[in-house]
C-alpha cells in the first residue's frame, strides 16, 4: 500500500483472525491506486508547504503492484509494504472492516488506517494522519504552535484491486 515518510507506517501488522463470514480477497497480484488526498480545514497555512510534498510522495506510489497471499482469511498484515508497518494494532470493526492505529516513534498513535474488503477483488482503505501528533514539537520550527496544529489532519484514500 502507501508508505508514509518516517516515523509513520503504511498498512499492516499483527491481526486477529477474520470472522467466519468475511469476504476473502483473492491471492495474487494487487494494484493500489490513490483516490483522494486532502488536508483538513484546521491545517494552518504555514504547514501546507511542508505537508504537500508528504501527500505527493504518498500519491506518487499510486499504481504500484504487490503480490499478496490471504490463504483463506483476510489479514491486514498481508498488505504490509515495509517494516515501518510493524506495531499497528488492528481492531476488526465488523466482518469486512478493520481499523489500525499508526504508532509514532514514541509508540503513541499518530493516526489510523481503515481497510474494508468490498469484494474478493477490491479492498478500500483510508489513512488519516494527525499532523500535530506526527510532527510533535517540530511544528514550532515552521512557525506553528502545537495548539494551532491540533485538529490538522492529512487523509489519503486508496483502492486496491486484484490484477491477476
Amino acid at each position: 500500500m502507501f508508505r508514509v515518510l518516517a516515523p509513520a507506517a503504511a498498512i499492516a501488522a499483527a491481526a486477529a483472525p477474520a470472522l467466519a463470514d468475511g469476504i476473502v480477497p483473492r491471492d495474487g497480484t494487487w494494484i493500489t491506486e490513490a483516490r483522494d488526498g486532502a488536508f483538513s480545514d484546521a491545517c494552518p497555512a504555514a504547514l501546507l508547504p511542508f505537508l504537500r510534498p508528504m501527500l505527493g510522495a504518498m500519491e506518487s506510489q499510486s499504481g504500484q503492484t504487490q503480490e499478496m497471499t490471504f490463504a483463506g482469511d483476510f489479514d491486514p498484515a498481508a498488505m504490509a509494504t515495509d517494516a515501518d508497518a510493524e506495531g499497528i494494532e488492528w481492531v476488526q470493526e465488523d466482518t469486512d472492516r478493520w481499523v489500525g492505529q499508526l504508532p509514532g516513534d514514541d509508540g503513541a498513535s499518530i493516526g489510523s488506517v481503515t481497510l474494508e474488503v468490498l469484494a474478493p477483488d477490491r479492498i478500500d482503505g483510508a489513512m488519516v494522519l494527525r499532523i500535530g501528533d506526527l510532527m510533535g514539537d517540530d511544528v514550532a520550527a515552521l512557525g506553528v504552535s502545537a495548539a494551532e496544529a491540533e485538529g490538522c489532519t492529512m487523509t489519503m484514500e486508496m483502492t486496491s484491486t486484484h490484477a491477476g
